[in-house]
């Protein structure tokens, strides 16, 4: 069982990167954690009663609180990445073209269809 859960956990990995998943889930946190912090205000025990504003204070707060934590960690994923991706890569060769002998030879059937018009 450990294998499987471990295999499926690599693909994942493979098809489904972190960060996309940070990205996607994003908005269900942020409204989440919203909605958990205006339930708390509202229902914690010692607090005073709050007006409907300062609840919708709360809940902002509480989304800004995760919005900041995303961004937080996929610019830490983003360094990360530019960390180990020189390690990863490969050197690419440049190729030469030569295009001058195709750039003469145009030049040359230009010339010499002006040449047969006159």
């Amino acid at each position: 069982m450990t294998k499987l859960l471990a295999t499926f956990a690599a693909y994942l990995q493979a098809k489904f990167p972190v960060n996309r998943i940070v990205v996607l889930l994003t908005p269900v946190f942020v409204t989440l954690s919203g909605y958990a912090s205006a339930w708390m205000a509202e229902h914690f025990p010692g607090l005073p009663q709050f007006t409907s504003a300062q609840i919708t204070g709360f809940m902002v707060a509480g989304a800004v609180a995760g919005l900041t934590a995303a961004y937080r960690w996929l610019k830490g994923w983003e360094a990360h990445e530019a960390r180990t991706a020189p390690k990863q890569a490969t050197e690419i060769k440049p190729v030469k073209v030569n295009v001058e002998p195709t750039l003469a030879k145009t030049a040359r059937n230009t010339a010499s269809k002006a040449a047969a018009k006159k």
